[in-house]
């Protein structure tokens, strides 16, 4: 018993010698374009791949080198307060005996010590102990910007319209 697959069938057909110059031409264009599609895709998806690393790299770049701006900025700052804060002309005596209080130099701490990122100053003594705290607002937990009124729903002074 003779069983002939349709595939090698239809290859035994097209592989005849005496097939006519059309369906030789139509094989040999249908086979050329067949390449040459399947190396265009490989390219294609060659060159997508690395376009794709590149942009992904520079948007990488791009948000580290502006990380390590925001971080320079915010030590600047940080710089300046300490520069301005050790530059005050009251500041030795504060120093020198923190048991009074400066006046100005109090106001001063106390205004540098409202930034929402701040935990506190803290001041220590030679011996490493811990002489005076003036408490941020990032140390107490309060959330920073939010009045009273504020517009996140479980603030305190808000009124619902359950409580109403």
């Amino acid at each position: 018993m003779d069983v002939e697959f349709p595939a090698a069938a239809l290859w035994r057909r097209f592989a005849r010698p005496r097939r006519s110059l059309v369906a030789r031409y139509t094989l040999l264009s249908t086979l050329v374009m067949s390449v040459a599609l399947i190396a265009l895709a490989v390219l294609y998806e060659q060159l997508a791949k690395d376009l794709l690393n590149r942009l992904t790299g520079e948007r990488l770049d791009a948000q580290a080198l502006s990380t390590a701006n925001r971080v320079s900025s915010f030590l600047d700052e940080r710089f300046y307060q300490l520069s301005a804060l050790s530059n005050h002309p009251n500041m030795p005596d504060f120093i020198a005996d923190q048991s009074h209080s400066v006046g100005d130099i109090d106001a001063l701490l106390k205004l540098e010590s409202e930034l929402p990122f701040l935990y506190g100053v803290l001041f220590f003594s030679d011996d490493e102990r811990l002489l005076k705290v003036l408490p941020g607002p990032a140390a107490s937990g309060r959330r920073t910007g939010a009045t009273r009124t504020g517009p996140w729903p479980d603030c305190p002074g808000r009124r619902s319209a359950i409580s109403r």
